[in-house]
Order: structure tokens, then sequence, then C-alpha cells
């Protein structure tokens, strides 16, 4: 779920940095009409994938949280140096509560996994 939280919020950051009065809105020139088609048409596709991986009953409440994450964490120049997904929806899911609580063994593993994924 994470990683496509992630290419989500990505697709979404990249249509916002292309549109006109952004960061990136004059990048391409001539040609900037073109970058922002493709970024929506990304975006699109990756909200699509979403609406089809994601229980209906669920999608707005991720949708929701893409759309803050992309308003808060916006792509400032060609380097996409970007906040991870992981951490800001794990705290808002309650999930890292959750992994302080769960039998020792597996807290282990999971928070070996969680910082190398931090790392990534």
């Amino acid at each position: 779920m994470m990683a496509l939280l992630d290419i989500w919020a990505l697709a979404s950051q990249m249509q916002q940095f292309l549109s006109p009065g952004r960061a990136g809105g004059t990048l391409f020139g001539s040609r900037q009409e073109a970058a922002l088609t493709v970024a929506s048409e990304l975006d699109e596709g990756a909200q699509d994938l979403a609406r089809r991986l994601i229980a209906p009953g669920e999608f707005a409440q991720y949708q929701q949280f893409v759309a803050t994450y992309t308003r808060e964490h916006p792509l400032r120049n060609l380097e996409f140096v970007r906040a991870s997904v992981v951490p800001i929806e794990s705290d808002q899911s309650g999930a890292g509560a959750v992994l302080i609580h769960v039998g020792t063994t597996e807290a282990r593993t999971n928070s070996r996994f969680l910082s190398g994924c931090s790392r990534v």
C-alpha cells in the first residue's frame, strides 16, 4: 500500500509542479503544455490504479491523504527531493502505535523493516 501511495503522491506532485504559477510552470517553455499533459495523465493513471486496488470505503481517505501530502510537500525543483509518505501515513493511520503493542518478535521484525524503508 505504501508503494502505491508513494507513486500516486509523486505523480500528483509532478502535475502540481508543472502547473502554471508553480516552480516548474515554465520549465519546458513552448513544450510546457505537453509536459503538463503527460504529468496529468500519470496522476490520473495512479489515481485509477489506486481506485482499483483500494477498498471503495477507504479510497476517499487515501485520496485526501494524497491531496494533503501534495499541498504540504510540493516539489521545489528538478531534484524532486521529497518527504517519504511512509512515516506520515503511518502517523496518521496509527500504524506506528500498533507496532509498539504487538508481540516482541513481530515488533523487532517490523521495526527493522520500517527502518530499512525509511533509508530508501
